[in-house]
C-alpha cells in the first residue's frame, strides 16, 4: 500500500505543476493554449488518471481533471469529471459549483439546476452560489425561479456586476425582449 501512497503522489503532484498556471479560475479566462500548453496539459491528464486508478475516491483528482478538460475546452469530459467527483464530495461547493457551470454550458438544464442546488446548499452565504442557482433555473426554463433566486443575490450582493446581469438578462426574457438563452454560449448573442 505504501509504494501505491507514493505512486498517487507522484502523480498528483505531477499534475498540479503542469496544470496549475493554466486552469481558469475565478472566471479568468485564458487564450487557446499554445502546443506546448496543449502537451503539459495531456500531461497533466495523464497524471491525474493514474491518480484516480490508484485512489479511486480521490475527488480532488477528479475535480482538477476537469478543470484541465474545461481549460481545454471539452465540455463533456469535464463535466463527466466532475460529475465523478460530485458522486464522492456532493457537499462541496466549488465541485457542485463547477458541474453546474459545465452542465449548464452542455445546456443539460436539470443537471445544471441539480448541481447549482447542491452547490448552493454546501455554502448557502455565497451569493454567487446564488446567482448560479439562478442562473440555472434560466436555462433551464423556470423564470420565477430564476427571478427569485436572482433578486435574492443581488439583494446579498448589490454590487455583484453578475448578479445584476442576471436580474437584467432574467427581466428581459420575462419582458420578451429576448429569447430564453438554453446554455452558457447563448447568453452572449444578446446584451
Amino acid at each position: 500500500m505504501h509504494a501505491n501512497v507514493e505512486h498517487f503522489e507522484a502523480y498528483y503532484c505531477e499534475g498540479v505543476s503542469l496544470a496549475e498556471k493554466e486552469l481558469i479560475v475565478s472566471g479568468r479566462r485564458l487564450n487557446e493554449p499554445a502546443e506546448t500548453v496543449l502537451a503539459r496539459l495531456q500531461r497533466a491528464v495523464h497524471c491525474f488518471e493514474q491518480a484516480v486508478v490508484l485512489d479511486p475516491c480521490s475527488w480532488s483528482s477528479m475535480w482538477l481533471l476537469g478543470k484541465v478538460h474545461q481549460r481545454l475546452r471539452d465540455h463533456e469530459e469535464s463535466l463527466h469529471w466532475f460529475a465523478r467527483a460530485f458522486a464522492v464530495r456532493p457537499d462541496h461547493a466549488d465541485v457542485a459549483r463547477e458541474a453546474s457551470l459545465e452542465a449548464m454550458a452542455l445546456g443539460h438544464g436539470a443537471d445544471g439546476v441539480r448541481y447549482a442546488e447542491a452547490g448552493w446548499r454546501a455554502d448557502p452565504e455565497d451569493m454567487g452560489l446564488l446567482a448560479n442557482l439562478g442562473l440555472a433555473h434560466l436555462l433551464g426554463g423556470d423564470l420565477d425561479l430564476a427571478r427569485k433566486h436572482a433578486e435574492k443575490a443581488v439583494h446579498g450582493a448589490p454590487a455583484d456586476r453578475v448578479s445584476r446581469a442576471l436580474l437584467a438578462t432574467v427581466t428581459a426574457v420575462t419582458e420578451g425582449r429576448r429569447p430564453r438563452p438554453s446554455k452558457l454560449g447563448d447568453l452572449a448573442r444578446y446584451p
